[in-house]
């Protein structure tokens, strides 16, 4: 299966999880990351219900071609991403030693993730992108309140 990776990188976080394995037990940072995880799972959703990117852009409207199949197959919706809602039931959250990943095992989901002109059967078709991983600044607010949580809670 296709696999593809979203880094985020901010020292604030960094300093903050290096706390945290400091302050509470394995079990404890395994427990933080899971809320985390568990949040931005939520907020990933949130963003493809409400068709926008990490970033808070708007993702592009579906093709009228798009459209015109989702209606030969019986559906009526018109947001990008939620046709079946297999790809938003697929999304899962990993705990690392040193953090979390979070992703889907979807085949095609980079393809929606960063955009291809070499989509469809004839390989011709193309999908402008539409990010839905990524973290957000209000992802990375809640990150620093929960870890931040959690390391006062080790303390005491």
């Amino acid at each position: 299966m296709p696999d593809f990776t979203i880094e985020f990188d901010s020292e604030r976080i960094q300093s903050l999880l290096k706390a945290l394995s400091n302050a509470v037990s394995p079990d404890g940072f395994a427990d933080t990351m899971k809320e985390v995880g568990e949040d931005m799972l939520y907020s990933t959703r949130q963003r493809m219900i409400q068709g926008i990117a990490p970033d808070g852009s708007q993702w592009a409207p579906l093709s009228t071609v798009t459209l015109a199949i989702r209606r030969a197959r019986g559906r009526s919706g018109s947001k990008p991403l939620i046709d079946t809602g297999t790809l938003k039931t697929t999304l899962n959250v990993r705990i690392l030693p040193d953090g979390l990943a979070i992703g889907t095992n979807r085949q095609g989901a980079h393809a929606h993730q960063f955009g291809t002109n070499r989509a469809g059967r004839g390989r011709k078709v193309a999908i402008p992108p539409r990010p839905f991983l990524g973290v957000s600044d209000e992802d990375m607010e809640a990150i620093e309140r929960t870890i931040a949580r959690a390391i006062e809670g080790g303390i005491e």
